[in-house]
């Protein structure tokens, strides 16, 4: 059973393998995935800075507060709220465990009235091309010792991968590019599962 764990600068949910690991750094919290007892981080999340990156394309949303709670089931969550600019974002990161999974769905959403290119929630996966196992445009999947950790989509939107470096991956789930309208307020859903052999 998945159990809150908060050292203050470092807040995680844990699970018997796996841990969502959020650590705050500078004015942000950033978050992170790790498999194994010894917390060996796979994923990291790569945060966007509006005012030095491509400002009309949200590489990863920013989150100055966050929240761990249950939900009304008792299954812990990390509730997130934060600002960059004119951008009002918020997340859920709920997560749910059996003997064979576990599951972190993830729910974004930036209320922004710029005009705006794209929408991500973007990582550093510590593992490369040859650890892939399936890959499309809305999943991808990776052989890790002691089992198989996935990142999907939920449609409309869809996933981007590209090789960054020997031993990375860069991935991104995206809002759909043809869906970005005048509406205010952007939403995309993905989930991160770790499937255990």
């Amino acid at each position: 059973m998945a159990v809150f764990e908060d050292q203050g600068a470092i807040r995680s949910i844990i699970c018997a393998d796996f841990s969502l690991i959020f650590e705050h750094q500078g004015d942000r919290w950033t978050h992170s995935i790790a498999i194994g007892n010894d917390r060996q981080i796979i994923a990291r999340a790569i945060e966007w800075h509006a005012d030095q990156d491509d400002p009309q394309r949200v590489v990863s949303p920013v989150f100055q507060e966050l929240f761990l709670q249950p939900d009304s089931a008792g299954s812990p969550q990390g509730l997130c709220v934060g600002m960059s600019g004119r951008h009002h974002f918020s997340g859920v990161f709920a997560v749910s465990e059996t003997s064979q999974e576990v599951v972190v769905s993830v729910d974004v959403a930036d209320r922004v009235r710029d005009e705006m290119l794209g929408f991500a929630s973007s990582y550093a996966v510590m593992l490369h091309s040859g650890d892939l196992q399936a890959c499309d445009d809305t999943l991808a999947s990776w052989a890790v010792a002691g089992g198989t950790l996935r990142i999907q989509v939920q449609r409309p939107g869809l996933i981007g991968l590209a090789e960054a470096g020997r031993r990375a991956t860069r991935i991104q789930a995206t809002a759909d590019p043809g869906r970005i309208s005048a509406d205010p307020t952007h939403r995309w859903q993905y989930q991160w599962i770790w499937r255990r052999d």
